[in-house]
């Protein structure tokens, strides 16, 4: 976590001195949200938080007009409140929509942090 952002960590830099004497290390991460990059100075005397990622895997099986995702778990469930409106994920979208539309089963993978949930990927569904 870099604030309140759970980030994926992409560049640290090695331990220096502030002008105080703390020792502090450069931390560079990618929000895995937004993929914002963000950049801090953190001090070897705090503790970081790691929060616990997951992910899940759903049949897609129906795109409302709305852009929202009827997707099937594997225990038959379906769920309804996924978005594909996502900016910084518009290329995927597309890829979703063509091949869906193609008649292609495709499997969406979901990243849950935090109690947010989003779409993340996509494969399509072996056979």
């Amino acid at each position: 976590m870099i604030g309140d952002s759970p980030c994926q960590i992409i560049e640290y830099r090695a331990p220096f001195k502030s002008r105080h004497g703390i020792s502090l290390a450069l931390i560079k991460g990618r929000d895995i949200f937004n993929n914002k990059i963000i950049e801090t100075r953190w001090s070897f005397t705090h503790h970081a938080m790691v929060p616990k990622v997951q992910f899940f895997e759903y049949s897609l099986i129906g795109i409302q007009d709305n852009n929202y995702l009827i997707l099937l778990n594997k225990n038959g469930q379906t769920r309804e409140d996924i978005n594909l409106n996502k900016e910084h994920l518009s290329e995927i979208t597309k890829k979703i929509i063509d091949k869906f539309s193609q008649g292609i089963n495709l499997i969406i993978q979901t990243i849950y942090v935090l109690e947010i949930e989003e779409f993340n990927d996509f494969r399509e569904e072996l056979d």
